[in-house]
């Protein structure tokens, strides 16, 4: 990952440090947005997570996606040191903690409404800023299309705290 952030700045007009830079992601790319933010929090000043997959277990049903970054046959154990509620365990009181903004549909079936709200109580009480929305919808674009203005918003007004 580390050399993502750099090929970004390489390639991409940015402004190359963690006061003007955010990471988001829908379904599982919300599991890697939370995941990236909380293990690097150095490089991050905020994410957003839009109805993450962050399971405690891999559902039998998914193990074929989460297999390709966390081994083939799956390494239950590895995905458990990479959960996000893990990786906050690594934060101290002087850790510059990101901001999460954390939305779901109140239909999602696939990533239900609690395994957020346990993620975004697990981040309040390792000191984060957080927003959680939980909006009508099922897990599909519609949900995460409705909530992109107010993560843009969000980012924006994350960014003005350093600027």
């Amino acid at each position: 990952f580390l050399g993502l952030t750099e090929h970004i700045d390489a390639t991409y007009r940015t402004v190359p440090e963690r006061a003007s830079r955010a990471v988001a992601g829908l379904s599982m790319g919300g599991y890697g947005a939370a995941r990236l933010a909380i293990k690097y929090p150095e490089r991050f000043a905020a994410a957003a997570v839009l109805s993450g997959a962050v399971f405690p277990e891999v559902p039998p049903a998914l193990e074929s996606l989460f297999s390709d970054v966390f081994g083939s046959p799956l390494d239950a154990a590895r995905y458990r040191r990479e959960l996000p509620e893990t990786l906050l365990e690594r934060w101290t009181d002087d850790t510059e903690k990101p901001a999460f903004y954390l939305t779901v549909g109140d239909d999602d079936t696939l990533t239900p409404y609690a395994l957020s709200t346990q993620l975004h109580g697990a981040l309040r009480d390792a000191g984060a800023r957080t927003q959680f929305r939980v909006t009508n919808g099922p897990h599909a674009w519609p949900v995460w299309q409705g909530a992109l203005d107010d993560v843009l918003r969000f980012f924006t007004r994350e960014f003005g705290r350093y600027y």
